[in-house]
């Protein structure tokens, strides 16, 4: 596995289960006003990294061919 796609993997998928455990610390100790908003937008915050991790999977594997037709062209010259 190359550099990018470990980068990809940490930062848009590693992310939203982070987010995922922390909403479930919160729900156990949910004890206050702070701890029930942050449980309230914890769950969206997640639900959006998930969307975006989804939307730049797509965009990352063309940017990955595209650079790949770039440096076929380059050893054809």
């Amino acid at each position: 596995m190359n550099l990018p796609k470990m980068l990809f993997t940490f930062v848009y998928l590693i992310t939203p289960l982070t987010y995922i455990v922390v909403y479930s610390a919160f729900t156990v100790i949910r004890k206050n006003d702070v701890f029930t908003a942050l449980n309230q937008v914890l769950p969206m915050i997640a639900l959006y990294y998930f969307i975006a991790s989804i939307v730049i999977a797509i965009l990352f594997e063309k940017i990955m061919r595209e650079i790949e037709k770039v440096n076929e062209k380059k050893k054809e010259n």
